[in-house]
């Protein structure tokens, strides 16, 4: 079974669909690809666990494009876990989003699947973390985006949904010229102590392997790597 990804489809303007990996005890996947190909699919995701080195084999074998390796980190919350909020960062309140955000959410997504596939167009990519940042500011698909800021510049932001007593980080970033300065782990200190307050049980945060600033920003935060996936893209 091909699902159809209407968002996807919508955004890039053409077919998108993803195969469930367990679909393919039943059939092959050669066969699901042709199946896509004979419905019009352009693009297929198939999204499978590292250690399954099987599935990932016949991924390759199948000309799959490895678009990242998504790591998920977790960090298990107790009523001690807050900090004293930095002065610097602040609710992002503004409904429209700030030429300033706009930059650091492209910034955010040098790493993600949509940049490092060479198909994707730098538009269609532009494109995709737009949204993404218009939708979290009106909060669409999160409850708040917490930005630091000096002398009304804003240097770095981190958007967060509260679901299923999880906080859920979704974008995070930091200008360019400003990393190493501990902007990150400010704003991830903002949405612990955030998280504590609104009696989350834990914190999940997805970024890419080799983001190397963000996977050791989450360790020295406190988080602990809980799964890694492999995302392939089957372009026909």
């Amino acid at each position: 079974m091909i699902t159809e990804l209407t968002w996807d489809s919508n955004l890039f303007g053409f077919k998108v669909g993803i195969i469930d990996p367990a679909d393919l005890k039943s059939k092959s996947l050669e066969n699901h690809l042709k199946i896509a190909k004979e419905s019009k699919f352009r693009l297929i995701y198939l999204n499978i666990i590292e250690n399954d080195y099987q599935l990932n084999s016949i991924a390759q074998g199948n000309n799959g494009f490895l678009a990242s390796q998504k790591q998920t980190y977790k960090m298990s919350l107790i009523s001690s876990n807050a900090f004293e909020n930095s002065p610097n960062v602040f609710l992002y309140t503004d409904e429209n989003v700030s030429e300033d955000l706009l930059i650091l959410a492209l910034q955010s997504g040098h790493m993600s699947k949509y940049k490092q596939d060479p198909v994707f167009t730098l538009d269609q990519f532009k494109r995709l973390y737009t949204i993404w940042i218009e939708r979290s500011v009106r909060r669409e698909i999160a409850d708040f985006v917490a930005v630091y800021q000096i002398g009304g510049k804003i240097l770095g932001f981190i958007t967060l949904l509260f679901k299923d007593h999880t906080g859920k980080i979704g974008l995070v970033g930091v200008d360019e010229k400003s990393r190493g300065k501990g902007i990150g782990r400010q704003l991830i200190q903002y949405v612990i102590t955030q998280c504590s307050i609104n009696k989350c049980s834990e914190i999940s945060v997805v970024t890419q392997r080799d983001n190397l600033a963000a996977v050791g920003l989450y360790i020295k935060s406190g988080f602990s790597l809980f799964s890694t996936q492999n995302n392939y893209h089957f372009w026909l």
